[in-house]
């Protein structure tokens, strides 16, 4: 092994700011994890003027502006990223596709909603508003992105699939009502 790190990972389950900001100095950091319980929020650190050199991060933080100034500093070199999200009120994201796309992702090949906490409390979630969610971010990262969008619960889908599940979903409701 030689004298200087090549590619370091690096988890936090119960983050403060002043660990992410030491965390995002390595100059070797590839893979990043970070999490903080909803009761304890993290503060948005004060983010080094280098960009880090991530190429996946796993955050689940809150807040959210938080989670997006983070993946904005790694937006270059940033390929994969998994979110802790719900889709389902109170705490899903309805404006997280908009959000993701100011981040200018342009490298992103894949994006991971995940679906419970670190440990393990699960997030609101439903096969419906997941498949709006996944096709709403599809829809925002579009221009941006040519990345795969995927529920760690629900799956993969292609955007043509999660157009025809929500299209067929909603003509469901639609006669149900009627």
């Amino acid at each position: 092994m030689g004298d200087r790190l090549r590619e370091v990972c690096i988890r936090f389950t119960r983050s403060t700011a002043d660990l992410l900001q030491e965390a995002l100095r390595v100059p070797a950091l590839r893979y990043l994890e970070v999490h903080c319980p909803f009761d304890a929020p993290l503060e948005c650190p004060r983010l080094p003027g280098r960009s880090p050199s991530l190429r996946w991060l796993r955050a689940g933080v809150y807040p959210l502006l938080t989670a997006l100034a983070l993946i904005r500093q790694c937006a270059a070199t940033l390929e994969e990223l998994e979110l802790v999200a719900a889709s389902t009120d109170p705490y899903g994201c309805p404006d997280l596709g908009e959000a993701l796309r100011g981040c200018e992702l342009r490298g992103l090949r894949k994006l991971t909603l995940l679906r419970a906490t670190v440990d393990d409390t699960p997030c609101r979630h439903d096969e419906l508003t997941c498949r709006e969610q996944r096709l709403r971010l599809l829809f925002a990262l579009k221009g941006v992105s040519a990345c795969e969008v995927r529920c760690n619960e629900c799956g993969t889908r292609t955007f043509d699939e999660l157009l025809r599940n929500v299209f067929s979903a909603a003509a469901r409701e639609g006669n149900r009502a009627s």
